[in-house]
């Protein structure tokens, strides 16, 4: 059986939401330690990538970085319903030209809020 997309359930309140996440699909991933960055699905199959990876992972590329990661899909929130929360200036490195770089795949263009030089303090491994 082959799936090609992931259903997420959160729960807030009293009502369930469930996204399907998509590869190509523009996301927020949250990794420990770091604010939500980011990033696009790669491969949503619910089918393990390799016999070492379980079922439901999803791998995402973040922005700014280029880095990959297999993520669980209750840590990944798409990207227009979340922007306003989540799209704020950071001082990890790589944050604020990933920010510009999924509004350029969103067709938001670029925003100069984004182009200030920080100070590298972390970023997504």
């Amino acid at each position: 059986f082959r799936n090609n997309k992931i259903m997420m359930t959160s729960t807030s309140s009293s009502q369930t939401h469930v996204h399907n996440f998509h590869a190509n699909d523009l996301i927020w991933a949250k990794l420990k330690g770091l604010p939500p960055w980011p990033a696009i699905v790669l491969n949503s199959n619910s089918e393990p990538l390799t016999s070492d990876i379980s079922v439901g992972k999803i791998l995402v590329m973040f922005y700014g970085t280029k880095e990959k990661a297999l993520m669980r899909p209750c840590d990944l929130f798409p990207y227009n319903e979340n922007r306003h929360q989540f799209e704020v200036p950071r001082k990890h490195k790589g944050f604020n030209e990933g920010m510009n770089e999924i509004r350029q795949s969103a067709g938001l263009g670029v925003d100069p809020l984004f182009t200030r030089d920080f100070d590298a303090i972390a970023a997504p491994r």
